[in-house]
């Protein structure tokens, strides 16, 4: 007699004149149950099982390799058994390499939402609006062009698309004037800014990010992208401040500059979807 499962329990589930649903299929109901919403500390997945399956066998062919006094089926066993364990390892490591992202992207998830919650304590909002609400990324450009020409200049390469069709040109406003006060001011070390990358997710949104430059190899081959003319000279713009990852121009921008050290300005060398990597 099962511990757990009565006989006449057992009847009483399988007795399906009267609504039961049958004993099997009850179990099973069950262990979907437990291994949809409980882990169990010794769970194994499927592809454990496999695992101890496989290193079992090979135990098993080793054994039997060495007493049968063959060192050729032995070296062969072996060289499989290590090229198991060195998948398995590369394997572990993209698993850890991938948590380690994620861990990164929580982290900085964090502290922009502690800035935001900081920030809204303080009265203020976040991201920051404007009095001035652009139509279009050009009403936006030439907004900044105008109000900001002693912090920014625009020098767009041939590549650029001063209209492109982001549908938030007031963030791409927000962003432009982001340059022209808190990065130019962090520049001159006015005020300090410890994570540009925070910084222009609290003042444009959570979506929009900074990043630092771009590889020799992409810029070699994609220097149309990456260079502009200014003042008689030519400047590679690799920083870039933008939103959004879509090939859909309505979802996507990116404005790439560099900071002039003799002006002291920002250099606003492109504006438009994607600048072109080796990725794309």
């Amino acid at each position: 007699m099962h511990r757990v499962w009565r006989p006449e329990l057992i009847r009483e589930h399988d007795d399906t004149q009267n609504g039961g649903v049958g004993f099997k299929a009850m179990l099973l109901g069950r262990i979907s149950d437990l291994a949809l919403h409980r882990l169990h500390l010794r769970y194994i997945d499927w592809q454990t099982v496999e695992r101890l399956e496989a290193e079992h066998d090979m135990r098993r062919e080793m054994a039997r390799a060495r007493s049968e006094g063959n060192p050729d089926e032995l070296l062969k066993l072996f060289e499989s058994e290590n090229l198991r364990l060195t998948d398995q390892l590369r394997i572990a490591i993209d698993e850890r390499n991938q948590q380690r992202v994620r861990a990164d992207r929580l982290e900085v998830e964090k502290n922009y939402w502690r800035t935001q919650s900081q920030t809204e304590k303080g009265g203020q909002s976040n991201p920051q609006e404007m009095e001035f609400v652009p139509h279009s990324v050009g009403e936006a450009v030439d907004w900044a062009e105008t109000n900001f020409s002693s912090q920014l200049v625009f020098a767009l390469n041939s590549r650029s698309d001063r209209c492109t069709a982001y549908t938030s040109p007031s963030e791409v406003a927000i962003g432009l004037r982001w340059l022209a006060t808190t990065y130019r001011d962090a520049k001159l070390g006015i005020t300090g800014c410890a994570d540009l990358d925070l910084s222009i997710k609290g003042t444009c949104g959570a979506w929009w990010f900074w990043k630092g430059g771009q590889s020799d190899t992409t810029v070699g081959i994609y220097s149309n992208w990456y260079e502009c003319s200014h003042a008689g000279q030519k400047h590679e713009v690799r920083e870039h401040i933008g939103s959004g990852k879509s090939k859909r121009p309505e979802e996507t921008v990116r404005i790439a500059f560099k900071w002039l050290d003799v002006e002291e300005k920002v250099l606003i060398g492109f504006i438009g979807q994607h600048q072109r990597t080796t990725k794309t």
